[in-house]
């Protein structure tokens, strides 16, 4: 027969759970289970979950989609910060409750909004330019569609969304990380076809990634080497094609001491340091390269209020200085208190840009879940 392997990622995906019911499972638990199925598809399946559940089995549904909760679902559970925050009859929801359910209103931070006197002003060209960014994974699934945005100069750029959206694939692109399968990248008027990692650095460009440990740093070389990673080709600390070790060792220090992280041995690795200390070493070390923009990815994810409160800080300052920020995040407030213009990611999709009057918890929260702003008005 032919290998599983060859089939597209809607066909794995059914004879997955046409294997699970050849078991005669009683119990059926799937988790996202249309993330990489069609329309149809998508329907044949809820056609045959319902057939399952009328022959007496149960069936766990995990999905971010409202609609496809509302239209499936005999009673729906929120979790929110691996918590239980509601379990109700599925028809007594409404979207708008249940966004304001997935997404709280738990304040994390104070409003950075404000910009200190002699601040840059936000420009008026945008510095960064993406037309029709479209990107796929290994198995062909489209992770981004069709992305448009512009980011200015001295402005904050949020990114919301459920996890799992398109984030990483996004802030992999802005950074050269990925290439994308079509579109296009202009930084600073420079269309950036086919560049690299190390293009977007010299052009003065800063990532903060989602998985510091995995992409942000490499585990097993010193805590010197990983603070130098983006300045070791560049003066000083290259002279006449010879690296200087004693220079590499006093930035290294200057910058775990900017970043407020206490290194007893700078040659140790770097994976024996906190997951705090580590994420505050790698997000330092990318702000000093971030002269044109910063991508940060969750930036304020395991840290704890205080080391929070200086990480903002830090971003604030580079959008004073006259940086563009693109900070993606899964705390709403976060995003409130610091962005702009806030976009929503729906399953690769920017579903809307949204400016300091249209962005609010509730209608951020819908556009996660798949509805455009408008689309849930009459609900009470």
């Amino acid at each position: 027969g032919a290998r599983v392997g060859g089939l597209s990622a809607g066909e794995q995906q059914r004879v997955e759970i046409m294997r699970v019911l050849s078991r005669k499972a009683r119990v059926l638990i799937l988790d996202e289970p249309t993330a990489v199925l069609t329309p149809g598809e998508a329907d044949a399946l809820f056609a045959a979950l319902r057939r399952f559940r009328t022959e007496g089995y149960a069936v766990v549904l995990i999905s971010h989609k409202l609609d496809e909760v509302m239209a499936i679902s005999d009673r729906v559970t929120v979790l929110r910060g691996g918590r239980v925050v509601a379990t109700k009859p599925a028809a007594a929801c409404n979207a708008r409750q249940l966004a304001r359910l997935m997404v709280g209103r738990d304040v994390a931070t104070g409003d950075y909004r404000a910009r200190r006197p002699g601040a840059a002003a936000v420009g008026s060209h945008p510095v960064l330019a993406v037309r029709g960014v479209s990107a796929v994974d290994r198995r062909g699934v489209p992770t981004l569609r069709e992305v448009d945005l512009d980011l200015h100069a001295g402005e904050i750029l949020g990114v919301a969304g459920v996890a799992g959206n398109g984030q990483r694939q996004l802030s992999e692109v802005l950074t050269g990380v990925m290439a994308p399968s079509a579109g296009t990248v202009t930084l600073g008027g420079l269309p950036l076809a086919h560049a690299d990692a190390g293009t977007f650095v010299d052009l003065g460009v800063g990532h903060i990634p989602e998985d510091r440990l995995r992409s942000g740093l490499a585990p097993g070389l010193s805590v010197t080497d990983n603070a130098v990673l983006r300045e070791y080709r560049k003066p000083p600390l290259l002279w006449r094609r010879f690296f200087r070790p004693r220079l590499a060792r006093g930035l290294a220090q200057a910058i775990a001491r900017t970043a407020e992280v206490a290194v007893p041995d700078f040659a140790m690795p770097v994976g024996n340091l906190s997951g705090g200390n580590q994420q505050r070493l790698v997000a330092r070390r990318e702000m000093r390269v971030a002269t044109r923009m910063l991508v940060a990815a969750y930036p304020s994810r395991g840290l704890d209020v205080g080391a929070i409160s200086t990480m903002l800080r830090y971003i604030v300052e580079l959008r004073d200085a006259g940086v563009a920020v693109v900070l993606i995040s899964e705390d709403l407030q976060e995003l409130l208190n610091l962005s702009d213009r806030i976009a929503v990611l729906y399953e690769g999709r920017i579903m809307g840009v949204l400016g300091p009057g249209e962005a609010d918890v509730q209608t951020i929260g819908l556009m996660m879940g798949g509805r455009t702003a408008g689309a849930d008005r009459a609900a009470p």
